[in-house]
């Protein structure tokens, strides 16, 4: 059983008010006791007014204070612990659903694209002025071994030697078989972060919306939903098989257009 089953959900605001409210009443009954009992018999001096039998009802009202205070903080506690577990969750969950996303898709390429397909999601973000692509670490589908890509960091979407920037650049799928030596054409920091066996690679832009849900020149894509495999594929690029496989590719990336990118929220970076 999951933690955020084993616990309760907190009191909502409308039942914690009328507590509240309810402990303030009965508070006031003996702590209104007590005044008309010390106004009556108009006791004088600090050990008359606290140290008598009669101030047995300013006791009862401290102890129902006290109780109402170790509610309220037992109550936050509560909502703490449940925000933070099904936030946990719910993160979780969405990963969940994006890797399910990608698993399909990536089934989908295998058929048209007659090889093994694993596939990646970049994220652009805006550092030292410039736009760079950072691999998505906790959404990636890996149906074959690519040790070398662990180092990939970033790559600015201005590279030209990388698919996927020139998709980003271009906001086009872009399908391409890779040269035997492809990786012989990096500099020496990209060297690390491609596995020389990749033989091809399928990319295409995830758009950015604005707030009526259009897409315009000036907002630049969100990410890049990257395809990719160590297989020769049978299915070239510009065959009737190949464009399919850069529709599908867009399709893949159209998902991603109103989800986060792993489990960060959609940002205007």
């Amino acid at each position: 059983m999951a933690k955020s089953d084993q616990l309760k959900p907190p009191p909502s605001p409308t039942f914690r008010a009328l507590v509240s409210s309810g402990f303030g009443l009965i508070i006031a009954i003996p702590l209104g006791i007590w005044v008309n009992l010390i106004t009556a018999t108009r006791y004088v001096g600090l050990m008359a007014l606290f140290f008598n039998y009669q101030t047995f009802a300013l006791g009862a009202g401290l102890v129902l204070i006290a109780a109402n205070l170790a509610l309220v903080r037992r109550w936050d506690i509560q909502e703490r612990e449940w925000n933070r577990v099904t936030g946990i969750t719910q993160a979780q969950h969405t990963l969940s659903v994006q890797r399910r996303i990608l698993s399909t898709y990536c089934m989908i390429l295998k058929g048209v694209l007659g090889c093994n397909v694993s596939a990646r999601i970049f994220d652009a973000r805006n550092e030292e002025g410039e736009v760079r692509l950072y691999q998505v670490r906790d959404v990636f589908i890996e149906n074959e071994y690519f040790p070398q890509e662990t180092a990939y960091t970033y790559v600015p979407v201005t590279h030209p030697d990388f698919i996927h920037c020139r998709s980003f650049r271009e906001r086009a799928p872009m399908y391409e078989i890779l040269p035997v030596d492809h990786v012989e054409n990096y500099p020496v920091r990209e060297k690390t972060m491609v596995e020389p066996s990749q033989r091809w690679v399928l990319a295409a832009p995830i758009q950015r919306l604005d707030e009526s849900g259009m897409a315009r020149d000036e907002l630049q894509p969100r990410g890049v939903v990257v395809f990719y495999g160590r297989t020769d594929p049978e299915a070239v690029p510009g065959s009737k098989e190949g464009d399919l496989a850069k529709t599908i590719s867009r399709d893949a990336a159209e998902a991603f257009v109103f989800m986060s990118l792993g489990t960060a929220p959609p940002s205007g970076k």
